[in-house]
Formats: structure tokens, sequence, C-alpha cells
């Protein structure tokens, strides 16, 4: 390498693989300490080892800010690592898992027995990275009923709507909470909503003021699942004939208990 001007050390040379200063000019001041030769302020002790020379020339001793940049690095490299397996790990989903056919998860044997047996299911999934979304649309008709057979006389139906959706990002709760008891609910400007214990997290039930709609909104950890039922009836010849759906009030105490009852085994099932 080309040398330095007089007075300066040249960068440093690899020798066998390590870096040692390079010999200094003729023109250096007299007395610097040179590679190879007794560090004038090193011990006497004839025995003590040898000083490791780095690169600039000088004894790790000498360079005290070395080991606080040392630690420093350390400590970044080691925060960096701690964030990143903290943001690769996600939050804990508690062991639910995405329903690719909600309705067949959702049984609803406390429902079917309370308004009818008789089901034509309609499931939905939408499957993303940071969320997972299932529906299913189910409807329940009394026995013999179908809904797809020629009616001659009124026919009464419930519809059972179902919503899961799994937060694989960020928590859900702070919304849940303003949805579930805020004026602005979906269950429209008029309705009460009373707590449910023992379900999740938190779990509410919502009541319209007409009394035809029951709804189940449930919090459990990454998951958030709302049940709708309502009941109706129906006036016409057949489907496709221009029917008419008048709703109808439901029995609250019948629906309610039927409702979470199909909602913790639904839950128990989609965190397995």
């Amino acid at each position: 390498r080309a040398a330095g001007p007089a007075g300066m050390i040249s960068e440093p040379e690899l020798v066998g693989g390590q870096a040692v200063p390079a010999p200094r000019r003729d023109d250096d001041p007299p007395g610097a300490w040179r590679a190879g030769a007794p560090d004038p302020a090193a011990p006497d002790d004839p025995e003590a080892p040898p000083e490791t020379i780095a690169a600039d020339g000088l004894p790790p001793h000498r360079r005290p800010w070395v080991w606080g940049l040392c630690g420093a690095l350390l400590a970044s490299a080691g925060w960096a690592a701690w964030i990143q397996l903290d943001h690769s790990a996600g939050p804990d989903l508690r062991g639910y898992r995405v329903s690719r056919n909600l309705c067949l998860d959702a049984e609803l044997p406390a429902l079917s027995a309370a308004l009818g047996t008789e089901r034509l299911p309609k499931a939905v999934v939408d499957e993303r990275e940071t969320v997972d979304r299932s529906f299913c649309m189910v409807e329940l008709t009394p026995e013999g009923k179908n809904g797809r057979e020629a009616i001659s006389a009124t026919t009464k139906h419930a519809t059972v709507d179902i919503s899961y959706v799994l937060h694989r990002k960020t928590d859900p709760g702070p919304e849940f909470e303003a949805i579930a008891t805020g004026p602005a609910s979906a269950m429209g400007p008029t309705y009460t909503a009373k707590l449910v214990p023992d379900l999740g997290e938190r779990a509410y039930v919502l009541r319209d003021a007409a009394g035809n709609s029951l709804q189940l909104m449930v919090l459990d950890g990454q998951a958030v699942i709302t049940a709708e039922v309502q009941a109706f009836t129906e006036f016409g010849t057949g489907p496709g004939a221009g029917n008419q759906y008048v709703h109808e009030p439901l029995e609250p105490d019948v629906v309610e208990p039927a409702l979470v009852a199909d909602i913790r085994d639904l839950m128990t099932k989609l965190s397995k």
C-alpha cells in the first residue's frame, strides 16, 4: 500500500490472516513504537504474555470505548432478534382454526329441536394472511317442510346467520366491545344488550325492541363469533311465486338458551 504522509501510520496489512500495523517510515518521529519492537509502556515482567495488537496499532487496554461499543452492538442485536422472534410468533390463537365449511361445524342441535329440523345451509369462507372469515346461513322449517315444496298455507321459518372471524394479527377486543355495546349496533338504535356469563372472554345477547331478532356476540381471544336468529312467516304458493315474508316475534326464553348452547358447542369444535 502507499505510505501515508510523514508522522502518520499507513493502513494495516494482513500478515498470516491477522491485521498488524505497517512498518513506520524513516521520517517518523523518534521514539515511536514499531511493529515487533518492545512496547516501552509494557510491564517489566519478562513472563508477562505479549499484548495483542489490534489493527489500529494500540493494545486493547488503551481502547476502553471498544468494550462499550461491543456491548451496545450485542444489546442491539439481541433486541432486534427478540423483536423479530416476537413479531414472527404472532398472537396466541388458543387452538382456533379456520372453518372451511361453517355449516358443517355448526350442527345446531338445540336450535333445530326448538325451531325446525330441516336445513338449507349456505356456507362461505374467506382466508387471508391477517384474518380468516367464515359464514353460514341456515334455514330451519317445521318437520315435513323443506322450503322447496309447494305450500297452500302459511309456513313458519327461522333463519340462523353465523359469522366466525379469526384475527391472526391484531387484537379484536376493543372493537368487539364497541360494536356489542355501542348505539351503532347492527341491531338498530333500540335494543338491549345483556352480558352472558361463562362464555368465552366476553359474550352479549342482543335483543331488538320488537323481539323479532336475537343475536349472540362472543369474543374469545382472537376469535369473534356472531350468531343471529330471526323468525318469519311465509305467505304464498311456493318459492319463486312472489311469496311474502312477515317477521314473527321469537320466544326468547326458548331461543336464547338454545343459541348459547349451540354456539358453545361450535366454539369447542373450532378450538380443538
